[in-house]
């Protein structure tokens, strides 16, 4: 390992820190080493972070020829009110509840931490990386976000070392993202939240995203240096499949969604669409499989439409657990929230679902990223929310069709392909 090329990658999101965030730079170094790189990780104490899930099994994922370094962090969200009630966990996710202390923390949340929360690491994670780039002599550092408040770590040092190439990692959008409005935040805050994306987005070296919808987006917000901008979607890592699936227990049509599904998410159509087949066909027997966190208006919506006895609530899974319940389901559920710029989201689930070879049914923009995607492979169809007659058809012919094969252009998905084409990006800086 001695010969091979060093990266400090800061990310905030990592083993045992569970969910879709920690996925993507775990998987990267995992193969890094393949490809002569060496991966140094800077991340969070678990001890002083805010993880949304824990999932200790990734912890074994972990390629042992990597180096990882954890700093502590001040944890602005034990300042936040309503923490014994479950407000950090919702803050995102619900805007239903319309008590003040949640509306009081949301607007904490958009007006006093500023990018977020979790920029009580930047303090302590900048001087860790300021040893490690003098003592292991790195020239390069990839920061991801969110949370975004750790591309201004990377923007610090980028002032500080002039011999410095920084890759900037956008997984989501900054200012954009679809839960932003639910912050309250003031146009003075705006404001700086908005001169800090730009001065990440024009001093990095390369900025690297998850789709075309986000690449144009963040070329939207730039004057000059819009060719620094690439596109690396996620994956899957073909290790994850090796694995046996877990058995339906009944005949019934399994449709299964993985994931938290927010007040914006668009399922009533799907709920309807649902209802209205069993209403049509007694005889059918559904299982709607919900695995993740779900807020209390989603949950009203199955309730009104008499869905409850047809639910399996699935909480927090191992990644390891949930893979199975992808592959052992009929159908799988892909939900994009309703927003202006909904176009340039693509969860990182998807390529998950396409792995799998069930059959997608997703619900969002006809025109976005996330349709584009599916019609690409193959594997399943976009609707539009209110296509209720549309669901109901896709639902009912793809009981009669088998998983759609696993082709060529699916496994330009694989993890280990995608970090073969990370370091053709990272080549252009050298």
């Amino acid at each position: 390992m001695s010969g091979n090329k060093k990266i400090l990658i800061i990310t905030y999101y990592w083993p045992p820190s569970g969910g879709a965030g920690v996925q993507r730079w775990l998987k990267f170094s995992k193969y890094l080493p393949e490809f002569e790189y060496q991966p140094f990780i800077l991340t969070v104490d678990p001890d002083f972070a805010e993880f949304p899930a824990y999932d200790h099994s990734l912890i074994s994922e972990i390629n042992s020829d990597i180096r990882i370094y954890t700093t502590k962090a001040r944890n602005y969200y034990n300042i936040l009110p309503g923490k014994k009630t479950g407000t950090r966990e919702n803050l995102r996710i619900s805007t239903n509840n319309k008590s003040l202390i949640y509306r009081f923390a949301r607007f904490i949340r958009g007006n006093i931490f500023i990018p977020d929360p979790r920029k009580g690491w930047n303090k302590f994670a900048f001087h860790k990386a300021r040893h490690l780039i003098e003592e292991e002599d790195i020239n390069l550092i990839i920061t991801s976000g969110p949370p975004h408040s750790s591309h201004l770590i990377g923007r610090r040092l980028k002032r500080k070392y002039k011999k410095i190439k920084w890759i900037a990692d956008f997984r989501d959008p900054w200012t954009d993202i679809y839960y932003y409005k639910n912050f309250y935040a003031s146009s003075p805050a705006k404001n700086k939240d908005k001169k800090y994306e730009y001065s990440v987005l024009a001093e990095a070296d390369l900025i690297i995203t998850v789709g075309d919808g986000m690449k144009k987006l963040l070329e939207k917000k730039l004057q000059s240096g819009k060719d620094k901008i690439f596109v690396l979607p996620n994956g899957f890592d073909e290790e994850d499949f090796n694995i046996k699936t877990i058995k339906n227990k009944s005949d019934a049509y399994t449709i299964c969604y993985t994931g938290s599904i927010g007040d914006s998410y668009p399922i009533e159509s799907f709920l309807k669409a649902v209802s209205e087949i069993i209403s049509n066909n007694p005889e059918q027997k559904f299982i709607l499989r919900f695995v993740g966190q779900l807020s209390e208006e989603i949950i009203k919506q199955i309730k009104n439409f008499k869905l409850l006895s047809n639910c399996e609530f699935v909480s927090y899974l191992t990644h390891h657990e949930t893979i199975k319940h992808i592959l052992s389901s009929d159908m799988l559920l892909l939900l994009i929230p309703d927003h202006k710029y909904n176009e340039v989201i693509v969860t990182g689930k998807i390529y998950e679902y396409l792995r799998s070879g069930n059959t997608i049914l997703g619900i969002g923009p006809l025109n976005g990223d996330a349709a584009k995607v599916l019609k690409e492979a193959g594997s399943g169809r976009m609707f539009e929310p209110g296509d209720t007659d549309g669901i109901i058809d896709y639902i009912l012919n793809s009981q009669l069709k088998t998983a759609h094969k696993i082709d060529n252009l699916t496994y330009n998905y694989d993890r280990k392909n995608l970090t073969s084409s990370l370091v053709k990006l990272i080549d252009i800086l050298e």
